[in-house]
Protein backbone atom coordinates (compact mmCIF):
# COMPACT_ATOMS: atom_id res chain seq x y z
CA UNK A 1 0.00 0.00 0.00
CA UNK A 2 2.84 2.40 0.88
CA UNK A 3 4.54 1.58 -2.42
CA UNK A 4 1.36 2.45 -4.37
CA UNK A 5 0.93 5.75 -2.54
CA UNK A 6 4.63 6.53 -3.09
CA UNK A 7 4.28 5.78 -6.80
CA UNK A 8 1.20 7.99 -7.12
CA UNK A 9 2.96 10.84 -5.31
CA UNK A 10 6.05 10.44 -7.52
CA UNK A 11 3.95 10.51 -10.71
CA UNK A 12 2.07 13.58 -9.48
CA UNK A 13 5.33 15.39 -8.69
CA UNK A 14 6.74 14.54 -12.13
CA UNK A 15 3.59 15.76 -13.89
CA UNK A 16 3.59 19.07 -11.99
CA UNK A 17 7.32 19.50 -12.61
CA UNK A 18 6.76 18.80 -16.31
CA UNK A 19 4.13 21.52 -16.54
CA UNK A 20 6.40 24.00 -14.79
CA UNK A 21 9.71 23.14 -16.45
CA UNK A 22 8.71 22.13 -19.99
CA UNK A 23 7.71 25.65 -21.14
CA UNK A 24 11.05 27.01 -19.93
CA UNK A 25 12.96 24.31 -21.79
CA UNK A 26 10.97 24.92 -24.99
CA UNK A 27 11.54 28.68 -24.75
CA UNK A 28 15.27 28.23 -24.14
CA UNK A 29 15.58 25.87 -27.09
CA UNK A 30 13.78 28.35 -29.38
CA UNK A 31 15.90 31.35 -28.31
CA UNK A 32 18.42 32.55 -30.88
CA UNK A 33 21.26 35.07 -30.72
CA UNK A 34 21.52 37.48 -33.64
CA UNK A 35 24.91 37.10 -35.33
CA UNK A 36 24.31 40.40 -37.14
CA UNK A 37 21.62 43.06 -37.14
CA UNK A 38 18.35 41.43 -38.14
CA UNK A 39 14.58 42.02 -38.05
CA UNK A 40 11.69 39.99 -36.66
CA UNK A 41 8.37 40.12 -38.45
CA UNK A 42 5.36 39.65 -36.21
CA UNK A 43 1.97 39.00 -37.80
CA UNK A 44 -1.54 38.77 -36.48
CA UNK A 45 -5.10 39.88 -37.01
CA UNK A 46 -4.02 43.43 -36.22
CA UNK A 47 -1.52 43.65 -39.08
CA UNK A 48 2.23 43.21 -38.91
CA UNK A 49 5.23 44.71 -37.18
CA UNK A 50 8.94 44.67 -37.87
CA UNK A 51 11.13 44.62 -34.76
CA UNK A 52 14.87 45.25 -35.12
CA UNK A 53 17.26 42.97 -33.28
CA UNK A 54 20.84 44.20 -32.96
CA UNK A 55 23.80 41.85 -33.23
CA UNK A 56 24.46 39.85 -30.04
CA UNK A 57 20.91 40.40 -28.72
CA UNK A 58 18.89 37.24 -28.17
CA UNK A 59 15.32 36.80 -29.36
CA UNK A 60 12.50 34.32 -29.45
CA UNK A 61 9.25 34.46 -31.40
CA UNK A 62 6.22 32.78 -29.84
CA UNK A 63 6.40 29.09 -30.77
CA UNK A 64 2.66 28.81 -31.50
CA UNK A 65 1.84 32.44 -32.21
CA UNK A 66 3.71 34.70 -34.64
CA UNK A 67 2.28 37.82 -32.94
CA UNK A 68 4.54 37.63 -29.87
CA UNK A 69 8.28 37.94 -29.34
CA UNK A 70 10.86 38.74 -26.71
CA UNK A 71 14.25 40.39 -27.19
CA UNK A 72 17.01 40.43 -24.56
CA UNK A 73 20.12 42.58 -24.31
CA UNK A 74 23.57 40.97 -24.56
CA UNK A 75 24.07 41.34 -20.79
CA UNK A 76 20.91 39.24 -20.28
CA UNK A 77 19.30 41.77 -17.93
CA UNK A 78 17.11 43.98 -20.15
CA UNK A 79 14.13 42.28 -21.82
CA UNK A 80 11.32 43.61 -23.97
CA UNK A 81 8.24 41.50 -24.60
CA UNK A 82 6.14 42.36 -27.66
CA UNK A 83 2.57 41.45 -28.58
CA UNK A 84 0.86 42.61 -31.78
CA UNK A 85 -2.74 43.62 -31.13
CA UNK A 86 -5.59 45.13 -33.10
CA UNK A 87 -7.84 47.80 -31.73
CA UNK A 88 -8.15 51.53 -31.69
CA UNK A 89 -7.48 52.02 -27.95
CA UNK A 90 -3.76 51.40 -27.40
CA UNK A 91 -3.89 52.44 -23.74
CA UNK A 92 -6.55 49.79 -23.08
CA UNK A 93 -4.47 47.18 -24.94
CA UNK A 94 -1.46 48.04 -22.77
CA UNK A 95 -3.55 47.93 -19.59
CA UNK A 96 -4.94 44.52 -20.57
CA UNK A 97 -1.42 43.21 -21.22
CA UNK A 98 -0.08 44.46 -17.89
CA UNK A 99 -3.08 43.53 -15.77
CA UNK A 100 -2.02 45.98 -13.08
CA UNK A 101 -1.82 49.66 -12.25
CA UNK A 102 -0.04 52.08 -14.57
CA UNK A 103 1.04 55.69 -14.17
CA UNK A 104 -0.62 58.18 -16.56
CA UNK A 105 0.36 57.62 -20.20
CA UNK A 106 2.68 59.84 -22.20
CA UNK A 107 2.38 59.99 -25.97
CA UNK A 108 5.13 60.81 -28.44
CA UNK A 109 5.27 60.84 -32.24
CA UNK A 110 8.03 58.59 -33.58
CA UNK A 111 8.21 58.86 -37.36
CA UNK A 112 4.81 57.92 -38.79
CA UNK A 113 3.85 56.08 -35.61
CA UNK A 114 2.92 57.18 -32.12
CA UNK A 115 4.40 55.67 -28.97
CA UNK A 116 2.28 55.66 -25.82
CA UNK A 117 3.98 54.55 -22.62
CA UNK A 118 3.62 54.46 -18.85
CA UNK A 119 5.43 52.98 -15.88
CA UNK A 120 4.04 49.89 -14.21
CA UNK A 121 3.23 50.81 -10.61
CA UNK A 122 5.36 48.92 -8.11
CA UNK A 123 7.80 47.57 -10.73
CA UNK A 124 10.91 48.82 -12.48
CA UNK A 125 9.19 48.42 -15.84
CA UNK A 126 7.71 50.44 -18.68
CA UNK A 127 4.70 49.33 -20.72
CA UNK A 128 3.40 50.91 -23.87
CA UNK A 129 2.61 50.50 -27.53
CA UNK A 130 3.85 51.59 -30.92
CA UNK A 131 0.66 52.56 -32.72
CA UNK A 132 0.03 52.91 -36.44
CA UNK A 133 -3.51 53.04 -37.79
CA UNK A 134 -5.55 50.33 -36.08
CA UNK A 135 -2.55 48.21 -35.06
CA UNK A 136 -0.64 48.35 -31.79
CA UNK A 137 2.62 46.63 -30.96
CA UNK A 138 2.35 46.42 -27.18
CA UNK A 139 5.61 46.19 -25.24
CA UNK A 140 6.70 45.60 -21.66
CA UNK A 141 10.32 46.48 -20.91
CA UNK A 142 12.14 45.36 -17.75
CA UNK A 143 14.07 46.83 -16.01
CA UNK A 144 13.44 50.44 -16.97
CA UNK A 145 16.25 51.94 -14.93
CA UNK A 146 19.49 52.22 -16.86
CA UNK A 147 18.08 51.08 -20.20
CA UNK A 148 16.22 54.19 -21.38
CA UNK A 149 18.52 54.75 -24.37
CA UNK A 150 18.29 51.12 -25.50
CA UNK A 151 14.48 51.17 -25.31
CA UNK A 152 14.21 54.51 -27.13
CA UNK A 153 16.54 53.30 -29.89
CA UNK A 154 14.62 50.06 -30.28
CA UNK A 155 11.19 51.71 -30.37
CA UNK A 156 12.29 54.35 -32.91
CA UNK A 157 13.12 51.61 -35.44
CA UNK A 158 9.94 49.56 -35.13
CA UNK A 159 7.53 49.61 -38.05
CA UNK A 160 3.87 48.74 -37.57
CA UNK A 161 1.55 48.13 -40.53
CA UNK A 162 -2.22 47.88 -39.97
Amino acid sequence: MVAVIGSVVLVAVLVVAGFLVAPQIIRAAATEVAASDTHLTLTGAGGSATVPVDADWSYVVGPFDQSTAQVRSPDGIFTVEFTLRSGSDAEKEVGDAVGGALTPFDSEPVGAATVVHARIVGEDAIAGAVVEGGASLVFIARPATGYDAELAGLLSRIEVTP
